[in-house]
């Protein structure tokens, strides 16, 4: 019938040209009566197992127009799987092991394998259809999201995935599961001419919600209840798109009027229980509770912090993925324990994979197994001093795992392998006089290495006297940084470390009648000099490696021709009402938040008897007071000209100004520095304090001057 040149790199390939010639389709009449006979151009398929060592079958000739099937093509591999055929030897499947192709040109195809010694295999059955999905390896044991359907069927709408032929729906396109064997899946489809098709869709859920075939003939349809699930989510209702929205609840009806699809719709939750429920501890685990806030300038609630409302708050165990707040876990930057919670749960924060840092306050006594494990991200750990046990893998493979301090004198109980797993040249502070039982303590041991004394801890209120001149210590300034909150900070060595915690700016002089304060973007940042730092994600506690201590008697930043100074100070201050600094105005404090906000970020003017904490800062006016009216920023003023506020103008490292919210750091004994805005009784704003005697109102209460001295009523006298 033809003449035959076969080229043989296998004696295997004589055996299959029988089988080829078994498969090579018959052209239809029609073609034959149109073109008198099949074409003579003939062409070669040749066929590649493609593996090292494989057989390669070239078979020619195979005349143009032949229909091939590939089933009888099919090759056998140990321990793999075999997927189909692709057109080059590393591209993807194109022809399924049992497709027909028609030869109309020279042809190479190349076997594609899985190992099933790694994945399970998912194979899809068009079950009544056409078309074609290549199967799926999938490694073991991971989770599978199954797919849209990829098969069509006249007259019929697809309505899901089943497991058998002749079985119920299973799944959806969409749903993710964990693959524990093979899987065959089968199309299932309802008559399209006799019913429309409404179908579900999770829209970041879930679980399953099989299609439903409703009859066509303007029947009504009545919404089910959701069978989604989404963690850390709750359903609001049904939308007609995936960012529509929301348009019908459970127990609606409506008429169809063709296939419908809908979407679940969901609310993010950032709030909410978390402790133990424990009826012999008398714990309903309301006591509890955990909020997700923005950091300053985050477009997500990335702030997760845990608070407990009695003095030993239990968190609640959790399996896997359990946690209230697993699904933001994508988002969650920094973890803050506060105050107040006593045991941390049971994998309570595992693989919550984007935290950066994380900060236990001083009631934690138990850090539990597995709560931080697999947090890839995190970066520092700070552990307060009342830590008593950390359990098993409770910090295990935090990849980037850099620094750990805690500030418990007494060694906690460390189970196995916490803290393997983390980044190369971990480190882990603990005090000074504790470094030798930490490295001989049970398990501590293991990290013996890493441990370096925490020489200094400057404790929110320390003075100087915890320094040493001279001394290159690790220090530790355990201060509470909010993220989003500007403070003013001032250390006596290299404070560069700041810089990666956050924004950090410098008095630059004053301009306009504004104080000029500019970002620092890049270091290093000088020991004895005033800056205002805001932390990106809530710090509590900043460790400082071999710092070099240089302590200056007089630490500031004085602008060249200016009048203004920004102070720093190492020890408490504290002003007397009748002090010169106080009785002229010329000391002003960062402002926190005044009552209606409008002072935030501002110096203000302190006039009363006055505190404020060490290792903090304050402007000062330098220059001598005048009875003349000044001309410019750099001459003398008169005690009266001097403002009572000073408005900051921020810049960027670019130049740009901003206006940004402060904490106030200069405080009045007895009363937080606040609005020192006056008004008289009948409201009208006075230019400053009045100095006349008389019944005036300030920061929301009635204040009775007399004698330069003021006493406070209530708001309702």
């Amino acid at each position: 019938m033809m003449n035959k040149t076969i080229s043989h790199l296998s004696l295997r390939a004589a055996a299959l040209l029988t089988l080829m010639m078994l498969t090579i389709l018959t052209a239809p009449n029609e073609a034959r009566a149109q073109g008198g006979g099949y074409s003579t151009d003939s062409y070669t398929l040749t066929l590649n197992d493609n593996y090292e060592g494989a057989e390669i079958r070239i078979i020619s000739p195979i005349q143009s127009g032949r229909t091939i099937l590939l089933n009888s093509f099919a090759t056998t591999r140990e321990y793999f799987y075999f997927m189909g055929w692709a057109t080059t030897a590393t591209g993807e499947v194109v022809y399924a092991p049992d497709a027909e192709i028609t030869i109309n040109d020279n042809l190479t195809l190349y076997a594609k394998w899985a190992d099933t010694n790694r994945n399970y295999i998912v194979l899809f059955n068009a079950n009544g259809g056409s078309g074609m999905m290549a199967a799926v390896a999938q490694a073991k044991r991971s989770e599978y999201t199954i797919p849209a359907c990829g098969y069509t069927r006249d007259g019929y709408g697809f309505i899901g995935w089943a497991t058998s032929a002749d079985g119920e729906v299973v799944y959806n396109p969409g749903t993710v599961i964990t693959l524990t064997n093979n899987l065959t899946l089968y199309a299932k489809w309802a008559d399209a001419n006799e019913n429309y098709i409404v179908s579900f869709n999770a829209n970041g859920g879930s679980g399953m919600m099989a299609a439903v075939a409703q009859a066509n003939r303007l029947s009504e349809y009545t919404f089910p209840a959701c069978g989604f699930t989404r963690s850390s989510y709750r359903f609001i209702g049904w939308a007609t798109s995936a960012d529509g929205e929301v348009v019908y609840q459970p127990g609606h009806t409506k008429l169809l009027f063709g296939n419908q699809t809908f979407y679940a719709k969901w609310e993010a939750i950032t709030s909410g229980t978390c402790g133990l429920v424990n009826q012999h501890l008398h714990f309903d685990g309301t006591e509890v509770t955990w909020s997700l806030t923005k950091s300053e300038g985050s477009a997500d609630d990335d702030v997760l912090t845990i608070n407990s409302s009695i003095a030993n708050g239990v968190m609640a165990d959790y399996e896997d993925g359990g946690s209230p707040w697993y699904g933001h876990r994508g988002q969650i930057k920094t973890i803050v324990i506060g105050n107040g919670v006593e045991r941390i749960g049971q994998r309570a924060f595992k693989h919550c994979t984007n935290a950066i840092s994380v900060s236990f306050g001083n009631s934690v006594d138990k850090i539990n197994c597995q709560s931080f494990q697999g947090c890839s991200d995190l970066r520092s750990v700070t552990i307060g001093s009342g830590v008593k046990s950390i359990e098993t893998y409770a910090f295990y493979d935090c990849s980037q795992l850099t620094s750990v301090t805690i500030y418990a004198t007494s060694v906690p109980d460390l189970d196995l392998s916490v803290f393997d797993n983390n980044a190369d040249g971990r480190k882990i502070y603990v005090p000074a006089a504790s470094v030798e039982a930490y490295k001989h303590a049970s398990n501590w041991s293991d990290y013996a290495s890493d441990i370096l004394p925490l020489d200094v801890i400057i404790e929110d209120g320390s003075d100087k006297s915890v320094l040493t001149n001279g001394q290159t210590k690790n220090i530790a300034l355990k201060r509470t940084f909010p993220a989003g909150k500007k403070q003013t900070v001032c250390l006596p060595f290299d404070p560069s470390k700041l810089l990666t915690l956050g924004k950090v700016w410098q008095f630059t002089g004053i301009s306009e009648g504004k104080a000029v304060m500019t970002q620092i973007t890049s270091g290093p940042l000088l020991a004895n000099t005033p800056y205002i730092f805001e932390a990106t994600s809530d710090v509590i506690g900043i460790t400082f490696p071999s710092a070099a201590v240089n302590i200056s008697n007089d630490p500031k930043t004085a602008p060249d021709g200016q009048a203004f100074v920004f102070r720093g100070t190492y020890e408490q201050k504290h002003w007397l009402a009748t002090d010169d600094a106080v009785v002229n105005g010329t000391i002003y404090g960062f402002m926190v938040e005044d009552n209606d906000g409008q002072l935030t970020g501002q110096f203000v003017r302190a006039r009363r008897e006055t505190y404020l904490r060490p290792f903090s800062c304050y402007l000062e006016y330098s220059g001598a007071l005048t009875d003349t009216n000044p001309t410019s920023q750099t001459r003398s003023m008169s005690a009266e000209e001097l403002p009572d506020v000073i408005e900051i103008e921020w810049k960027s490292a670019e130049g740009a100004s901003g206006l940004a919210t402060g904490i106030d750091e200069l405080r009045i004994k007895n009363l937080e520095l606040r609005d020192e805005r006056w008004y008289s009784l009948d409201g009208r704003r006075l230019s400053g304090r009045p100095t006349a005697k008389g019944l005036y109102i300030n920061n929301g209460r009635k204040v009775v001057i007399n004698d330069s001295r003021i006493a406070f009523t209530k708001c309702n006298d």
